[in-house]
């Protein structure tokens, strides 16, 4: 019997230990804001097609909103990745049809690549991309604000300091 006990938890202990192997991401915890300042282009697409290569997998994208490289981001890309692509929760990203995600790549070498640390979701590098916007304006009006308040300050003195020489007896 306890023989039997010993076997099944060594068993499940080497289950457990190859399978968290085989689908652990383990990718730095660096913002995504830096991520896209350290690679040459960025789009949001859905997964096409997926084939093995000699040197690792093929991915095809159609490109839904290109947002960084625009300039070399058609309607769809081919992208080189060393190994199988997955997600965050560590799904693989295959198979996963009409779901859009962010896609960030280099161009170090003949043909543009990218890894599973440089999957994000859509709204995260939409939002890391776009800048904030209106900060000029809210400074304006702040401005205007803080104007209008000083003359009012300002008035409200004046009147209240004639009000005070006009009630005080001359001698």
């Amino acid at each position: 019997m306890a023989r039997t006990a010993v076997v099944l938890v060594l068993a499940l202990a080497v289950l457990v230990a190859t399978a968290s192997e085989a689908s652990a991401l383990s990718c730095p915890n660096v913002p995504v804001t830096e991520r896209l300042d350290e690679v040459d282009g960025a789009f949001i697409g859905v997964l096409v097609s997926e084939r093995k290569v000699d040197d690792g997998y093929l991915y095809r994208f159609d490109v839904k909103t290109a947002l960084k490289g625009a300039d070399g981001i058609g309607s769809a890309i081919d992208l080189r990745a060393p190994s199988r692509l997955v997600s965050r929760s560590d799904e693989l990203l295959a198979g996963f049809d009409d779901v859009e995600v962010g896609v960030m790549f280099t161009t170090d070498r003949a043909m543009p690549e990218t890894e599973s640390c440089l999957l994000s979701p859509p709204l995260d590098l939409i939002s890391a991309f776009d800048e904030p916007r209106g900060n000029a304006i809210k400074v304006v009006i702040g401005v205007i604000i803080l104007i209008g308040v000083l003359l009012f300050a300002t008035v409200r003195l004046k009147r209240k300091q004639r009000q005070q020489e006009l009630q005080a007896p001359e001698a």
